[in-house]
């Protein structure tokens, strides 16, 4: 069974910036990386095999954003084998321990808790890809862009002008699909204002002093000095920095 994290980007560089480290990260922990990409870029630097890069279109009645983050949902549609595993994830969040050992004959949903209960968070949902089809009534092989297409023009969220109702449409539409299913919630519990485990760019410094870390939401902008350094920090001391990380940082 291959396990693949699906994430996604756009050419804005707070997330494509991050593409590359969070997918080495990945790879160390023994998941290959899905990028669904709607970006210029014919390449991303350092993303290589296993790893997967899927360039996606416009669709010229809904924002670039809702397309790029509602493409999570459809990577089942891709040539993969029905017994592999697909788990969603955010391109600026960093694995930072092999916190996720999914049970592949569940569905497995992470952290339903820091929602206050309400969503399921897109980061993290994981099922095997004949279900992932089963959820969003796909098969192998379809036309991804037409399938997002078809999913959003059922969603009248997605063309509203309230950035609460737009932002959240895949969250949105996946809790009520799951609502429908067997779910194992994997709860993540709260330190203060930010999940557990979490080293979170809202409190770096205060974040990052926990005795276990799980995930990074990666600092923003992206691409500056104390973003480097803060982001050198934590993959230095977790043993993820690849060689190249000087190189891309400052190419």
């Amino acid at each position: 069974m291959n396990k693949f994290v699906v994430i996604s980007s756009n050419d804005n560089e707070d997330y494509s910036h991050y593409i590359p480290i969070v997918t080495e990260a990945w790879n160390k922990f023994g998941w290959k990386v899905i990028c669904l990409y709607r970006g210029q870029k014919q390449s991303i630097p350092y993303f290589t095999e296993p790893n997967i890069l899927v360039h996606i279109n416009e669709l010229s009645e809904f924002r670039d954003a809702t397309i790029v983050q509602v493409s999570r949902l459809f990577a089942s549609c891709l040539n993969l084998g029905d017994e592999d595993y697909l788990m969603t994830s955010d391109v600026d969040m960093l694995p930072c321990s092999n916190y996720w050992n999914p049970s592949p004959n569940e569905i497995t949903v992470y952290g339903y808790d820091l929602t206050d209960f309400t969503e399921f968070p897109i980061c993290y949902i994981g099922m095997k890809v004949k279900t992932w089809r089963d959820v969003m009534n796909l098969k192998s092989g379809e036309n991804i862009m037409e399938s997002i297409n078809d999913f959003l023009n059922n969603l009248p969220n997605a063309k509203s002008e309230v950035f609460e109702e737009w932002w959240g449409v895949d969250q949105q539409e996946i809790t009520k699909r799951l609502s429908l299913k067997e779910v194992n919630h994997i709860l993540r519990s709260k330190r203060g204002d930010y999940a557990t485990g979490r080293v979170d760019r809202g409190d770096w410094s205060g974040t990052l002093n926990q005795d276990v870390l799980i995930d990074s939401h990666l600092p923003r902008p992206a691409k500056n000095e104390k973003s480097y350094n803060e982001v050198f920090e934590l993959i230095n001391t977790l043993n993820l920095l690849p060689d190249w990380y000087n190189t891309y940082c400052y190419e």
